[in-house]
């Protein structure tokens, strides 16, 4: 299957637990992958035929910038459920990585992976 990719969208979220954590918004990335056929703009080479990846980039970042959110699983929940509605595909990964998390140890990022038919 053919996949439209979005990949290290930065974003800054309201997310946390504990409300010192969402005061501030956190430096997190977010990752898009969206089954659909290409095949038809593949031909065809006009934007009406296609995904249009500024769509998806700009709900990304409007939940990101409107909302706060406990859980970055509420955050993907949120925007699987936007893409859905705006959108027609055949699959969906979406990857939502909290850069700097409130954790004990060294690690590059803290994240969730929701994959859906």
């Amino acid at each position: 299957m053919d996949r439209v990719v979005l990949s290290g969208v930065h974003c800054r979220l309201r997310v946390g637990v504990s409300p010192e954590e969402r005061r501030n918004p956190q430096d997190c990335l977010v990752d898009v992958e969206i089954e659909t056929d290409l095949t038809r703009p593949m031909r065809t080479d006009d934007l009406q035929d296609a995904l249009d990846y500024s769509r998806v980039l700009d709900l990304i970042q409007g939940l990101a910038r409107e909302q706060e959110y406990s859980l970055l699983e509420r955050f993907a929940g949120r925007l699987e459920a936007e893409l859905r509605r705006t959108l027609a595909f055949d699959g969906l990964v979406i990857r939502v990585k909290k850069l700097r998390p409130p954790l004990q140890g060294s690690l590059d990022y803290a994240g969730i992976e929701v994959r859906r038919p």
